[in-house]
């Protein structure tokens, strides 16, 4: 499910050299506008309304706190729950794995190990862009019902 051009962004914080240029491409190649993040900061700020999705890899998480990510995702609108992909490292024993509870009570989180292939991560991107989809579909209906609620009740 390619999304229309232009359309669609996914916010990246990949620190290591290499990462984020290897999902621009994979994300290019699907039609879909990448938003690299140099640091923290600028991770939080991008999860916004505009954002379909969010890719961080554990070096990316490493620099962020819970607490900041937290305050972030709770600025969503109540119709918005944005999918967040994390990219752990193959040794699963290192993984610290309370961080990882903790995240997922905090939000829409998705671990996924690497390495992993090519295809199973835009499975992931494609599944997360898709639950995106579903809820701009959402919030434009629940609009629509304010909108036509207003009219009645003027």
């Amino acid at each position: 499910m390619r999304p229309e051009a232009g359309t669609a962004r996914v916010v990246v914080f990949a620190p290591v050299d290499g990462d984020a240029a290897a999902l621009g491409r994979m994300l290019e190649d699907e039609g879909v506008e990448m938003r690299a993040c140099a640091d923290a900061a600028g991770f939080y700020a991008c999860l916004d309304e505009q954002a379909w999705c969010a890719i961080i890899t554990e070096e990316g998480l490493d620099r962020c706190s819970l607490e900041g990510l937290d305050a972030s995702l709770r600025r969503q609108p109540a119709w918005s729950d944005l999918p967040l992909l994390t990219l752990a490292g193959p040794d699963l024993s290192r993984v610290d794995s309370n961080r990882f509870a903790r995240l997922a009570r905090i939000g829409n989180i998705t671990l996924v190990e690497r390495p992993t292939s090519r295809e199973v991560l835009l499975m992931s991107i494609r599944s997360a862009l898709r639950t995106r989809r579903l809820q701009f579909a959402a919030r434009d209906q629940w609009r629509t019902l304010e909108q036509h609620a207003g009219r009645r009740w003027r």
